[in-house]
Formats: structure tokens, C-alpha cells, sequence
């Protein structure tokens, strides 16, 4: 999970971020919780689909033109590549 905002700073603004980045991941705990086990043949093609997914959406979300404009082209690049795991940090 990420988030990435650009807001004023302030005590406010960070109480604010932390509530929604909890109230998502709460969210997002449950689910895993309650997912159905995937089956083990079906799980090599469903990673692949979930990869898939989420760079077609990193990297063709409209968004990323502001980004460029805001951060430039190497850092924008970079962050993109984040969402989607294509810079991977072990």
C-alpha cells in the first residue's frame, strides 16, 4: 500500500494522512483475511495477472504527466516504477 500526497504541512495535515493511511490498511487487513486460498495451480498465472495489473496502471495513469511536471521526469520514472515493484528493495 502507498500514498502520496502534496498538501501544506502542518500537525492537521499529517493527523489527517495518518487516519486515512490506517482506516486503508485496516481495510485492506480484512480482506486479506477473509480472501479465499488460491488454489496452488493457479497461482503462478493469478502473480502474473496481479503484476500486469498493477504496472498497466501505474504507468498509464494520467496522472503521471502532473507528476513530471511537478518532480521531473527521473524522479517521477522512478516513483512509478515503485507502484508497480519494478524496483524491488530486498
Amino acid at each position: 500500500m502507498s500514498l502520496c500526497y502534496t498538501s501544506a504541512t502542518g500537525e492537521d495535515t499529517l493527523e489527517l494522512t495518518r487516519t486515512v493511511a490506517h482506516e486503508m490498511l485496516d481495510r485492506w487487513l480484512i480482506w486479506v483475511d477473509e480472501a479465499e486460498t488460491v488454489p496452488e495451480k493457479a497461482r503462478e498465472a493469478l502473480a502474473a495477472r496481479d503484476l500486469w495489473l498493477r504496472r498497466t496502471s501505474a504507468e498509464r495513469d494520467p496522472g503521471n504527466k502532473l507528476a513530471v511536471q511537478l518532480l521531473g521526469a527521473e524522479l517521477t520514472d522512478k516513483l512509478v516504477r515503485s507502484l508497480w515493484g519494478g524496483d524491488p528493495i530486498l
